[in-house]
């Protein structure tokens, strides 16, 4: 029994050592996200008659991050996320991150963390499942992006990443109102999100 526990030991110790180590010229293609379909619908009814309207959409929903690691465990991680919804103009944004991921000792596992700065046209609301709602016709919405999680080891260089995500967004946007001869209004609006949630995906090292 002894020698079955050391000779799986060596094994383990050995397969570990043949995964990803995240060194100096590796890239690490990662990416998250989802497709499907939803269905908006309405109904209302009163004095003047009722009202009924349903609305059905295909979506797909994707992040790509292609990281490369300049130095070991350093990595810079563009960050591309892309929601497109059929007979919708497409919603996006652009994120460059940097990251640094630490394996734990005789693992093939990891930690990391990145913070990264980004634009897009679009934000990112959890309460619709986290997918991007478009919000400008601009690339002119501002994001700092924080995370931190594992990755996970689930076959040679392939890892479930698990990350709790921080981002805040913001946009500005201008109104006027104008009615002559009588008066003209111009406002300046400014919109900030802050959201934390859980993110899951893959990498693969090459």
């Amino acid at each position: 029994m002894k020698n079955a526990i050391m000779i799986l030991t060596a094994i383990i110790l050995f397969s570990a050592t043949q995964f990803a180590q995240y060194k100096k010229g590796q890239w690490e293609w990662g990416f998250n996200g989802s497709a499907g379909s939803y269905t908006q619908s309405s109904k209302s009814s009163g004095t003047y008659g009722s009202y009924d309207n349903s609305n059905d959409q295909d979506f797909i929903d994707l992040s790509l991050m292609p990281g490369y690691f300049l130095l070991d465990g350093f990595s810079i991680e563009p960050e591309i996320g892309l929601l497109a919804v059929k007979s919708i103009k497409p919603s996006y944004n652009l994120l460059a991150n940097l990251s640094y991921t630490i394996q734990f000792p005789n693992s093939s596992n990891a930690f990391f963390i990145k913070a990264g700065y980004g634009l897009g046209n679009s934000y990112s609301f959890p309460v619709v499942d986290a997918l991007l709602i478009r919000a400008t016709d601009k690339f002119d919405v501002k994001i700092i992006n924080l995370g931190a999680g594992v990755k996970l080891s689930v076959a040679e260089n392939v890892n479930l990443r698990i990350e709790a995500n921080y981002r805040i967004q913001s946009w500005e946007k201008d109104y006027s109102y104008s009615y002559p001869p009588y008066y003209s209004i111009n406002e300046k609006h400014e919109y900030i999100w802050k959201t934390l949630r859980l993110k899951i995906g893959f990498g693969i090292l090459i």
